[in-house]
């Protein structure tokens, strides 16, 4: 049997990298994988259970429901997630789901292939509409007509600060973004867009298609080799190969690096001297600030990877025989961790004014908050004025975007870490009781241990 093993190397900042580059544009989601731990029908049941009476609690905000309403409701409801129960149970279901987690996992459990939106698709909306009257018909279909584009803006900025990652947008290009919504494209009802979708963790919807269309100005720029590519690649090595091949694909991951990691740097050097109108003086030494930044990331890569060689070299001559592929991850050269380099951050406070580095921050942490406040929304059917205090309670907090972590699990990170930022009473002064049930469901998925943020996949236990 043929094994391959992951290797990520953690120099000083923390070097992330993509776990394996997908070409093409949409992730096909698989139908229930085979093996592992199998889905556990108790839990789906209290999720179903708690998020669908925060809807009805929603619901009932919007619509005054009288008793006799709630009860019809609630049965109707009960009977829907019953019957979506009895689909998963039985073998022959296809159901669709990541690799490592199940239906009702964070994320997924809201998504389209999700079990809460299972429940949605028997039905039930139809079923509530004829217990509704003609005017809680039209509160109702109002408000969730204002809750979907709320909730859709917010996912807009979400997916333009993921383009920003490498393409450092101007303001322009950013609202030239927003106009293509809902003209070109529908309602977005997630954020969790990427430049190489997997479906490892999290349904994701790959952001080449949206950034390639043909009214944003990217191609004119010069930038569209940017949007599609190419990254860099894993470096993946045989152990039926000789130690010398091993250094000479070492080596030429190197080279490969290098080029991609200078070609993105530069970018943002043009961004930012277009952006806050930096001088030519000023430019030139951002410059060579980017030049260092290269040279010592990609050394102290190639210094980690040579250890892992040698590493495997000696395990490899006492266990000879074995058929290995040994995959090392590339540097991740799309993200923002150079904005907290060292070296970055000297060569910026010599040139950029801190007031506008300061602004520019707090407009993304503000893009941040905004959507884990909607993360939050999509599973406890928040009120407007209960997401501005989301929104206002984390501002207040020591919360803060993963600045050394964006791996393929990084959504998942970043919303339970969110959760577990915050006190339990802080949540209690926002939220009544249904809403609190569902929360508290949503916290059950993450485990904190031993100062680790965990979640059960289907293959066990895993520190995020």
């Amino acid at each position: 049997m043929k094994w391959i093993l992951f290797i990520l190397l953690l120099p000083v900042p923390m070097l992330t990298g993509s776990l394996r580059a997908i070409a093409q544009n949409t992730v096909a989601i698989k139908v229930r994988p085979e093996g592992g731990v199998k889905p556990d029908s108790t839990v789906r049941q209290k999720r179903l259970e708690a998020y669908f009476a925060a809807y009805v609690s929603w619901i009932d905000r919007h619509c005054s429901l009288s008793e006799n309403q709630q009860e019809q409701i609630d049965k109707a409801i009960n009977s829907k997630i019953k019957k979506a129960q009895q689909f998963y149970s039985k073998p022959s279901a296809k159901i669709e789901e990541t690799e490592f987690l199940y239906d009702y996992s964070p994320l997924n459990f809201v998504e389209e292939h999700g079990s809460a939106q299972k429940v949605f698709h028997t039905g039930i909306e139809n079923e509530i509409s004829k217990i509704l009257n003609q005017v809680q018909r039209g509160k109702w279909q109002a408000a969730k007509v204002k809750r979907e584009q709320e909730l859709h803006n917010v996912f807009v900025e979400r997916v333009i600060g993921i383009a920003n990652q490498r393409l450092f947008l101007s303001e322009e290009e950013k609202q030239q973004i927003r106009g293509l919504f809902p003209s070109q494209y529908p309602l977005l009802k997630n954020a969790t867009f990427s430049y190489t979708p997997r479906s490892s963790y999290v349904y994701e919807r790959s952001i080449v298609d949206l950034l390639s269309h043909q009214s944003l100005p990217f191609k004119k720029a010069g930038r569209e080799k940017l949007i599609r590519g190419p990254l860099p690649k894993d470096t993946i090595i045989q152990s039926t190969d000789s130690y010398s091949v091993w250094v000479q694909v070492v080596e030429e991951a190197v080279e490969t690096q290098k080029r991609l990691y200078q070609r993105m740097l530069n970018a943002r050097v043009a961004h930012l001297v277009s952006d806050l109108h930096i001088s030519p003086e000023g430019e030139r030494y951002l410059q060579i600030a980017a030049k260092g930044i290269v040279t010592r990331d990609v050394a102290q890569w190639k210094k980690n990877a040579m250890q892992e060689l040698k590493r495997w070299e000696e395990y490899y001559s006492k266990n000879p025989g074995q058929d290995v592929s040994l995959e090392i991850y590339a540097l991740d050269t799309t993200r923002y961790y150079q904005m907290y380099h060292s070296i970055w951050n000297l060569a910026l406070k010599k040139v950029v004014p801190a007031s506008s580095w300061k602004a520019r921050h707090a407009r993304s942490h503000e893009e941040l908050i905004k959507y884990v406040a909607a993360v939050i929304d999509q599973e406890v059917w928040l009120s407007s004025g209960q997401r501005e205090k989301i929104i206002q309670l984390y501002q207040n907090s020591d919360f803060k975007d993963l600045k050394r972590y964006r791996g393929r699990h990084y959504h998942l990170t970043l919303i339970g870490t969110a959760l577990h930022s915050i006190d339990q009473k802080k949540f209690e002064e926002i939220l009544n009781i249904t809403q609190l049930k569902a929360l508290a469901e949503l916290k059950n998925q993450f485990q904190t241990k031993h100062g680790f943020l965990a979640i059960k996949t289907r293959y066990g236990e895993f520190h995020l």
